[in-house]
């Protein structure tokens, strides 16, 4: 279970078809609006089928009623929901999101997505054939079955919040943190980790004049392991905060990360554009900046206590993914 939910349960923690869309969002190459992406995954149920809607017009998704599907306060299409494991659906839908949505995510954000998805799932009142079923496809290499399914099963589930349970969210304290956030670290490197990995590693090719070529390289350095296994937690880190902000503040969560992003590079950018005489050098005073960044301007970090040393240097990773930071050597930049 994720520390979110060991801390209290959030609104996105169940596996309802708005956590589905949050997590498919998470892993979307660029920007795409909630109401258009609910309608693309409409889609793979209503074509098949040639579903329609009351006024004989494709079954759509307005902004008005993906917010109130994003807030847990409405259902998905009604239509959608009875008919989403039709035959003809089933016979249809994985090759579909093969066609229509697959191409649209991040590879590098595949193995996040997957576990985001696996842990909401084995979470939930799931069955535990139905457990055992998604885990299996979550561990085949084309990712479109456990998506596909996933999305099925989704629509299962009622999205909407009891009042009761809309009461209790209210009630709830934001998480807190006690000691140092302790994210989940796959031993392998995830290909969503490779820009920044491989800018590091670049930088210890540098100290040792070698060219190392993938991460692999370095077991023969202690010294450079634990530095990369250091920089690996502070990454996950920020990751794990970036779904914290997303699960407790909803639609607004996205925009919260986006600024404490901001505020990051906006903090280091001169740092980093210094003379210096090594990598090592530029990447050592960047870090040190980013730890020391006044987080005044970050609401949530007046709300939470979430915003630590090591969150803030793991952005500058998420930076270096996002090419807003293009490495670490003179070269590079």
């Amino acid at each position: 279970m994720s520390e979110v939910a060991k801390k209290g349960k959030h609104i996105s923690d169940d596996f309802v078809f708005s956590g589905y869309v949050r997590a498919l969002k998470d892993a979307w190459t660029g920007a795409i609006a909630d109401a258009d992406l609910i309608e693309l995954l409409y889609g793979l149920i209503a074509e098949p089928l040639k579903l329609k809607g009351q006024t004989g017009q494709p079954i759509g998704c307005s902004k008005k009623e993906a917010s109130g599907i994003m807030n847990r306060k409405k259902e998905a299409h009604g239509e959608i929901r009875r008919h989403c494991r039709d035959a003809a659906v089933e016979d249809s839908i994985v090759e579909n999101y093969e066609k229509s949505v697959l191409p649209r995510l991040n590879e590098c954000k595949f193995d996040l997505l997957r576990i985001e998805l696996i842990t909401l799932i084995l979470d939930s009142d799931c069955s535990k054939a139905v457990k055992e079923e998604l885990s299996s496809l979550a561990d085949q290499e084309n990712l479109a079955p456990f998506l596909a399914r996933s999305l099925q099963l989704s629509l299962s589930w009622d999205n909407k919040l009891s009042e009761k349970s809309e009461q209790g969210e209210e009630e709830l304290p934001l998480p807190k943190f006690k000691g140092r956030i302790d994210p989940e670290v796959p031993e392998d490197i995830a290909e969503c980790e490779l820009p920044y990995v491989d800018a590091l590693v670049r930088v210890y090719g540098e100290e040792e004049n070698a060219e190392f070529t993938s991460a692999d390289e370095i077991d023969e350095f202690p010294r450079y392991k634990d530095h990369l296994t250091r920089q690996r937690k502070d990454y996950y880190s920020a990751e794990f905060i970036r779904r914290c902000m997303r699960d407790t503040y909803d639609a607004e969560g996205d925009d919260q990360f986006e600024i404490l992003e901001e505020e990051v590079f906006n903090g280091v950018i001169d740092i980093h554009g210094r003379k210096f005489d090594t990598g090592r050098q530029r990447l050592d005073e960047v870090l040190t900046q980013a730890a020391n960044l006044n987080m005044d301007g970050v609401w949530v970090n007046r709300d939470t206590d979430w915003i630590r040393t090591y969150v803030k240097k793991g952005v500058c990773h998420i930076l270096v993914n996002d090419r807003r930071i293009r490495g670490w050597l003179d070269e590079d930049r």
